[in-house]
C-alpha cells in the first residue's frame, strides 16, 4: 500500500492505494474513527476515469433497499 488522496465531496483527503494488481486499482480512506471507505477499479478503465466521490446521506425514514416507482 501507498499513501495517496482521493476527492471527497470537493476536498481532497488522505488514503491508501494498491497499484500492484494487474487487472485492478484499490483505493480506501478512512471515513471516521469505525468506517473505511474502499473503491475498486478495473485496471483497463483507469485512462478514461477521474476517480472522485460524494457522500449520499440518507435519514432514518428513508431506509435503504428498493424504492417504490414514482405515480
Amino acid at each position: 500500500m501507498t499513501d495517496s488522496s482521493v476527492t471527497v465531496d470537493g476536498e481532497d483527503r488522505p488514503a491508501r492505494h494498491i497499484d500492484t494488481d494487474p487487472f485492478v486499482y484499490a483505493v480506501g480512506f478512512r471515513v471516521n474513527e469505525h468506517v473505511v471507505c474502499t473503491t475498486v477499479l478495473p485496471r483497463d478503465s483507469l485512462p478514461f476515469l477521474t476517480l472522485s466521490l460524494s457522500r449520499i446521506e440518507s435519514s432514518l425514514s428513508d431506509p435503504p433497499g428498493p424504492r417504490a416507482p414514482s405515480p
